[in-house]
């Protein structure tokens, strides 16, 4: 039997439009150097969009949401989901 526990982490996706530039490579430097670096689980470049998934426990999610706002204002948070875990019995 299978049982789901519930969630206690969440990921939330964030993107962030800009240009491809110097200022788009101090951007992706801020935020890999700030308290949020560590909950980064995968971030990717198209053109001139950068997308970040954090992944984070349920109770730092009001944290790096204000974290993310101070570090990369210009970043629209897209989603956030809980993330599910199955364990079987």
């Amino acid at each position: 039997m299978d049982m789901v526990l519930p969630p206690h982490r969440v990921l939330l996706s964030a993107l962030v439009h800009g240009s491809y530039d110097d200022e788009a490579r101090e951007r992706i430097r801020r935020l890999f150097h700030s308290p949020l670096g560590v909950y980064v689980s995968h971030a990717s470049r198209d053109h001139a969009e950068l997308r970040v998934e954090f992944d984070v426990a349920s109770e730092d999610l009001a944290f790096t949401i204000r974290t993310l706002r101070q570090v990369l204002p210009e970043a629209a948070v897209e989603e956030i989901r809980p993330l599910i875990t199955t364990i079987s019995a």
